[in-house]
């Protein structure tokens, strides 16, 4: 069993807020992760300096009254969306959008950011994007069509020592959202993998002898690591997708088999050696249709 001093706590968490449907998914969900958690919930909304600079109110008072304006009505947003069983607390910002989130988190010292994902495929948008690529913290993107709660929770795995974060993460979600549990690996035939890489002739039999070997491996390691979870009730599987392109395999799996959640590792190794932060995390951020939860290393 994984030890629970090993697992992260999620003490605070920051949602980024612009009352778009998406956000308001996101700071719904945020909100019952908090609840869940007993964490602080802090929701933060920017105001691009560049939109205030255009506005082009002269005079000090008229400009604070204008931004006041937009402080209160972005709460009282936040407040229609959000039930009353959790509290949250409202912080409003001018400058850079992300700039504005990153420094909540450190400000918070938040253990997750949330922010909302308005497309079910395709680019996640600028600020979600550079969120991804430079947060200290773990980054859950929530798709628009999120249901309320997750029911099946899919963990990419590696075997990267990140990679058992992400396990860890998975379980815990799955034992607080009562949800189906997978852990998939990307394990690619050994002869499509010496064919593309390394052209060497090799008897059909003898590779075909030592990829059941391999796989049964794979298997053995991805049910260790089912084992040493404390069930506690969790239905949990594990499934190798036997395909050469590992990014397509997983987006492909991802968007057939019903996820309502996939848990990765922020940075890690693939089978080829690649990072996985812009190749394989970056493509599923973009075009899993499911929502995403990225892992950073335990700091």
């Amino acid at each position: 069993m994984f030890e629970t001093t090993s697992m992260k706590t999620l003490k605070s968490i920051v949602a980024g807020m612009d009352s778009s449907p998406a956000s308001d998914r996101a700071l719904s969900e945020a909100q019952r992760i908090a609840k869940t958690n007993g964490s602080e919930l802090t929701a933060v909304s920017v105001l691009e300096h560049g939109v205030v600079e255009r506005l082009n109110f002269d005079d000090a008072m008229t400009r604070s009254k204008v931004t006041s304006e937009a402080e209160a009505r972005m709460e009282q947003h936040g407040e229609g969306v959000l039930s009353h069983e959790h509290p949250v607390k409202f912080e409003f910002a001018i400058g850079d959008p992300f700039t504005e989130v990153q420094k909540a988190v450190a400000d918070h010292h938040a253990e997750l950011l949330v922010l909302g994902s308005g497309h079910d495929s395709g680019h996640i948008g600028a600020v979600a994007s550079k969120c991804v690529r430079h947060a200290r913290c773990d980054v859950l993107l929530v798709r628009e069509n999120q249901r309320s709660a997750f029911r099946k929770i899919v963990v990419c795995v590696d075997f990267s020592s990140l990679s058992k974060e992400a396990v860890e993460t998975g379980y815990r979600l799955a034992k607080q959202e009562g949800a189906v549990l997978e852990l998939v690996h990307v394990f690619p035939p050994i002869e499509k993998m010496m064919a593309r890489h390394y052209f060497i002739p090799v008897s059909s039999d003898l590779v075909s002898e030592n990829d059941d070997i391999a796989v049964e491996r794979v298997r053995q390691d991805l049910e260790r690591l089912t084992e040493s979870l404390d069930d506690d009730g969790i239905d949990c599987s594990v499934v190798i997708l036997r395909e050469v392109d590992h990014k397509r395999a997983i987006i492909d799996y991802l968007n057939s088999c019903g996820a309502d959640l996939v848990v990765m590792g922020k940075h890690g190794r693939t089978n080829l050696r690649e990072m996985l932060l812009g190749t394989t995390a970056e493509r599923v951020v973009n075009h899993a249709q499911c929502s995403v939860l990225l892992v950073n290393p335990a700091r």
